[in-house]
Order: structure tokens, then C-alpha cells, then sequence
């Protein structure tokens, strides 16, 4: 089983078929005239890869300007209160603002690209499981949005005690700042995996039943890639033997399930190996 998330460095021409660019000694990227992309991958610090060497200090995020979205906001408020409580410290929240956070968040999902195309800078974090203070931190370290821009590449829930918390803020803020705040789905974000792992348990216990089947409907809707500033090809997994052209993750269509094999399966299941019929050596990070 995969648990780490991936980001590859691709070709910018994203119709032509994918080929695989060179890395700088240490490791770090480089284009075809060898340039560094220090400035887009810089760092990895435990789960987060950062696309700036600047981090921002934390703000609470400001009203909507849209009353509309002020109940997300009170969610997201009450979210982050918890900073500075013991770990483990649950959150208030009625399960009928859990399914609105959902329905909310469902047309945000699917009016964006199964391919997300996104520019630096902004903040790459990995797998987050579950570990509600640990995401917590992340935005101490790198900056709350919108102050900084964010891709966060799968697996919220699960094994972590705090699945519900974790994911209901990711949600919130990608209601309340979809251009700058970006989540694609990992293997866990998919009902036959989570049903096994933590957070159907969590949710029967702690709501209901109804509500785990609600935000597996939220999952389905998630990307499965990005592409930054036209380089750095995202994803929860690796690369698929199918995969021929960026323009086939275009056409993946959602809401889904994640099937059991195939290119979808691949970008969020694969572990990458390097010696396995490669034209040319490619830039692999797990973060």
C-alpha cells in the first residue's frame, strides 16, 4: 500500500506525450537548459514541500465577503480554536453543519479540472491522516490562507484519531478560497479504503453512518493531479503504464470510485521505480 504522496517534475508541453527531465546534483530540479527550480521546490520539511523559501506568520482567515459562506466561516473559526488545546481536543459541530460543509463543496470541486494547472508560489504538504494538530502546525509554519497558497496531495483520514477535524477544515478552506487553496484525492479518499481504516469507525461513532456515505460522495469529486507552473507534475501515488498524455488525466470524468486498475488506480496507488524502462532519469520526491 502506498502512503506517501509524489511530486514529479514533467514536461510544459502538456499535450505532447510525457517524458522525463533531468535533476541537478543534490537532487534538486532542472529544465531542459538546466536551470534550477530551487525557487519552486525548495524544501521538505516533515510532510510539506514548499514551492517558496519564504514562510508567512499565522493569521486566523478573515469574513467572507459573501454572506453566504458565513456559516463555512464559523466552521473554520471554531476549527481553529482548538490551536493550543491538548491533542485529541474534538471539535463542536453539529453534523448538519458537517453535511452542508459537503454540499458546499461539491460544486467547488467539480467546476475546477480533473487536472488542476497551478503556478508557484504555494506550499506542497503530504499525507495529513487523520493528525489534526500536525495540520495545525503546517499552517503555523507556512502561512494560513490566503496568506499562502496551498496543495495538499491526499490522504486526510485515517489511522489519525482526528479524521473528521482534519478534513473539515481542508473543505472549509477550499470553500472559502478555491483559487488558493487546492486538495486532490489519495488512495484513503476512496469509501473501500476508509471503511477499513479509521474513519467510517470514527464517523458511525462520533455521527452517524449516513454522514461517512455523505463525504465518500465529497471524495469522488476530488482531482487527482496538478501540474505547477507547467514542470511539476502532483499526485497521491505515481506515474500509470497507461499514461501516454496529460490530456488523459483531463478526460478522467466525476464523480467516481476509484477502480481497481487503470490510470486513475495508478496516480493515487503506484510507487515510482526508477530503473524500470526510463528514457531519461526523472525527479522523485515523497513528501
Amino acid at each position: 500500500m502506498n502512503n506517501n504522496a509524489s511530486a514529479m517534475e514533467c514536461e510544459p508541453r502538456t499535450s505532447d506525450p510525457i517524458t522525463q527531465p533531468t535533476t541537478t546534483a543534490g537532487g534538486v530540479a532542472s529544465d531542459s537548459n538546466g536551470s534550477s527550480l530551487a525557487e519552486a521546490v525548495t524544501t521538505t520539511t516533515n510532510d510539506t514541500t514548499e514551492t517558496t523559501q519564504h514562510h508567512h506568520e499565522s493569521s486566523a482567515p478573515p469574513p467572507p465577503p459573501n454572506p453566504s459562506l458565513e456559516p463555512v466561516h464559523s466552521i473554520a473559526q471554531r476549527l481553529l480554536s482548538l490551536r493550543g488545546s491538548p491533542p485529541g481536543t474534538l471539535a463542536s459541530l453539529a453534523e448538519s453543519e458537517i453535511r452542508l460543509l459537503c454540499q458546499k463543496v461539491r460544486p467547488v470541486l467539480l467546476s475546477q479540472p480533473m487536472l488542476l494547472e497551478l503556478e508557484a508560489p504555494l506550499k506542497i504538504c503530504g499525507d495529513v491522516h487523520g493528525q489534526f494538530t500536525d495540520l495545525l502546525r503546517l499552517f503555523e509554519y507556512g502561512g494560513f490562507p490566503p496568506e499562502s497558497n496551498y496543495l495538499f496531495l491526499g490522504d486526510y483520514v485515517d489511522r489519525g484519531k482526528q479524521s473528521l477535524e482534519t478534513i473539515c477544515l481542508l473543505l472549509s478552506y477550499k470553500i472559502l478560497h478555491p483559487e488558493n487553496f487546492f486538495i486532490l484525492r489519495g488512495n484513503h479518499e476512496s469509501a473501500g479504503i476508509n471503511r477499513i481504516y479509521g474513519f467510517y469507525d470514527e464517523c458511525k461513532r462520533r455521527y452517524s453512518i449516513r454522514l461517512w456515505k455523505v463525504f465518500s460522495d465529497v471524495f469522488n469529486c476530488l482531482p487527482v493531479t496538478a501540474l505547477v507552473d507547467e514542470k511539476i507534475l502532483c499526485m497521491h501515488g505515481g506515474l500509470s503504464p497507461e499514461m501516454e498524455s496529460l490530456n488523459q488525466i483531463r478526460d478522467l470524468s466525476r464523480p467516481c470510485d476509484v477502480p481497481d486498475v487503470g490510470l486513475m488506480c495508478d496516480l493515487l496507488w503506484s510507487d515510482p521505480d526508477t530503473g524500470v524502462n526510463v528514457s531519461r532519469p526523472f525527479f522523485h520526491v515523497h513528501v
